[in-house]
């Protein structure tokens, strides 16, 4: 036997006769097909057999007997076919043909009290053939239910339920095979005896309302859950259908008939959604509530199993293909090496799967730890600002009032500030760090989703620089020779540092890492790297400017005043160059411009003089002529002068671009 989820493989024993054996075959079962060791549909076999055993008895017990029984006119069963497409088109796949059940079990109706509305004209085709017009609408009770004549073997039956898109389909298959025997002939003339196999549907019933929203999915009762309760009218109808759907589902599995079938199923196999079954398959409320669902006892006693492989939607047919995908046998033609070979591969996904959730339940717990000990440092940290004391309290004001003037580029507020407060706030030197309280509301500010390769300027110097401070950097590098040299820290080392306190004097005495970055770095404007860069050329001995590790500023190369003045000469050509080119296209699009308009000008003036001559011929030879005649004339000899509205505007174009020209030209010459 080689084991392969969803199915149970079977191999032929290699004890077994040579007659019997089936070589380089697997035979595939549905493992959810085969009972639960301990139920009482489970074979029961002593404990000292094999795994195997136990299988073999499973497969045998599900072997049902064969119903011969023929249907007749005269009898409660009649034997016809079910005329649905689709039922006939599932069954096609096994050579079998579906029969109609009605009748077949002698006392059984599964008639609803009243004519269940809202069904579909496909659930017409499929309802159960035992309502009558001449009988009453009282159904008949489960003790007037005989079971099947002495003449068929004992009567099996699955029972199949499909919910879901406001559809619901509900089939009771018979497991036992009907054969009827006839006889056939052979191509020689002999006459042997042949067998016709059919499936009898012993009940079967079908609804639809319209409980969900086309091209949407969902249905209303999931779309109310959310929070967003819709009052169009579509909603409405679509409340109004669930309600509907889940009494026509629970009148049809209250009925006597279908109690009796259910609970006299081997197997109840259904698909639906959690939020949809319950309540409606199972778990009733209200006055059915006492009662119970008959899937109760299916649930409780294990015959209650789900689908193990998508659907369709919900309908007769549906049911009958997934009856036959369950109890159809897989037939397979491998060879031991690739049987083995599969097998491996399972193997192999299950522990990587193992792996990948033990990994990840790591990642969560580190996580959760991380996130408890940030939640413990941000806590303390709450508790100590609101324990300041007034000297804190002002000594963090003036740090602010520091800050702000840096970020704002106010030097000479800076340059007073400084000189009352420096030794005090910064012992001194102006190169002290910044306090850590500053550098915890940096790391705060900046959140959880910046990087944490981002650099936090930690001194006087990297704030200006980050702010675009020009004046203030000129300030700090000049006046008070302020180190370029020091390395700015990153996010992620400050978050580490601060989500755990105890590694703050580590971090302080740790060697310097590959990684360096000054406040070079930190420039956010062209104008401050200049200052560094004028800097190094002013003062090339007072730092390692071009240093690119630790104890070097990373300033790339000086910029003199010669250099900068050829910078300027450089930006003033390229700015000629530009207005030239733009005074080029300008002229370009004034001449094309000026020969598309003669061009037009041109055929206007032949086709005013056609309409002219036209116009002519229908003026009268009186004495003064027509109204039209003298301006006609004038027109004409406007255009022989040249004096046509259109040749005005051509003249007055020409006029601008000149003027154009010669503006460009003033600009060009200063």
């Amino acid at each position: 036997m080689q084991l392969r989820a969803p199915l149970l493989w079977f191999v032929s024993k290699d004890a077994a006769p040579d007659a019997d054996k089936l070589h380089q075959t697997q035979l595939g079962f549905h493992r959810n097909a085969f009972p639960d060791p301990g139920t009482p549909a489970a074979p029961a076999l002593s404990t000292t057999c094999s795994v195997s055993d136990w299988y073999a008895a499973c497969i045998a017990s599900m072997q049902a007997g064969r119903i011969t029984r023929r249907g007749s006119k005269q009898s409660a069963w009649k034997g016809k076919r079910i005329k649905s497409k689709e039922v006939q088109e599932a069954a096609k796949s096994l050579m079998m043909t579906v029969l109609d059940g009605d009748g077949f079990i002698p006392g059984l109706s599964t008639t609803v009290k009243s004519e269940i509305a809202g069904s579909s004209d496909e659930d017409q085709d499929f309802s159960s053939g035992s309502e009558d017009d001449d009988c009453s609408d009282e159904t008949s009770t489960a003790s007037t239910i005989s079971r099947n004549p002495n003449a068929d073997p004992p009567l099996r039956m699955w029972t199949v339920l499909l919910l879901g898109g406001g559809h619901f389909a509900a089939s009771v298959i018979a497991l036992n095979p009907h054969v009827t025997t006839y006889q056939g002939k052979q191509r020689g003339g002999s006459i042997v005896p042949r067998e016709d196999r059919s499936l009898i549907l012993l009940a079967h019933k079908a609804f639809h309302r319209y409980t969900t929203r086309r091209k949407q999915g969902g249905g209303q009762a999931a779309q109310d859950a959310t929070g967003r309760f819709a009052k169009s009218a579509g909603a409405q109808l679509r409340r109004y259908n669930e309600g509907a759907l889940g009494d026509d589902v629970r009148g049809l599995l209250d009925s006597p008939g279908w109690r009796e079938l259910v609970s006299r199923s081997e197997k109840v196999w259904i698909r639906a959604g959690a939020r949809a079954a319950k309540g409606l398959l199972w778990s009733w409320e209200g006055a059915k509530a006492s009662r119970g669902s008959p899937l109760e006892a299916a649930r409780t006693d294990g015959r209650l199993g789900s689908l193990p492989f998508p659907t369709r939607r919900p309908t007769i047919g549906e049911t009958v293909r997934c009856f036959f995908e369950l109890a159809k046998v897989k037939v397979e033609h491998k060879s031991e090496e690739q049987l083995a070979a599969e097998e491996q591969e399972a193997l192999e996904q299950i522990n990587q799967k193992s792996r990948k959730e033990a990994e990840a339940k790591r990642r969560d717990e580190k996580a959760r730890e991380r996130a408890t000990d940030l939640a413990k440092s941000r806590a303390e940290m709450g508790a100590k600002a609101t324990r300041l004391t007034e000297e804190e309290q002002a000594e963090r004001t003036k740090w602010s009032r520091l800050l702000e003037m840096i970020r704002k580029n106010r030097t000479e507020a800076l340059m007073t500030f400084l000189s009352k407060n420096e030794q005090d706030m910064l012992h001194g030197k102006i190169d002290t760090r910044l306090p850590d309280w500053l550098l915890e509301q940096e790391v705060a500010e900046a959140g959880a989703s910046a990087p944490a390769s981002k650099l936090i300027p930690c001194t006087l110097l990297q704030l200006a620089a980050e702010s675009g401070s020009e004046a203030v950097t000129r300030f700090l590098l000049v006046d008070k020779h302020a180190d370029p040299t020091l390395a700015a820290e990153r996010l992620g080392d400050l978050r580490k540092r601060f989500a755990e306190p105890s590694a703050t004097a580590q971090a302080q005495e740790a060697p310097v890492d590959s990684f360096h970055r000054t406040a070079y770095d930190l420039c956010s404007t062209k104008e401050v790297r200049n200052v560094f860069r004028k800097m190094m050329a002013e003062h090339p001995d007072h730092f390692d400017w071009g240093g690119m590790s630790a104890g070097g500023a990373r300033v790339p190369s000086a910029l003199t005043e010669e250099m900068q003045d050829n910078q300027v000469a450089k930006q003033k050509d390229r700015r000629a160059a530009l207005r030239e080119k733009a005074r080029e296209r300008a002229i370009k699009a004034a001449e094309k411009s000026t020969s598309s308009t003669s061009a037009s000008q041109e055929e206007e003036r032949v086709q005013s003089a056609a309409q002219q001559q036209k116009s002519s011929h229908h003026s009268t030879n009186r004495l003064g002529g027509s109204n039209t005649t003298p301006r006609a004339l004038l027109q004409q000899r406007d255009e022989q002068q040249g004096l046509t509205p259109e040749m005005r505007a051509r003249i007055e174009r020409e006029k601008r671009a000149r003027a154009a020209e010669e503006r460009m030209k003033v600009l060009m010459n200063k």
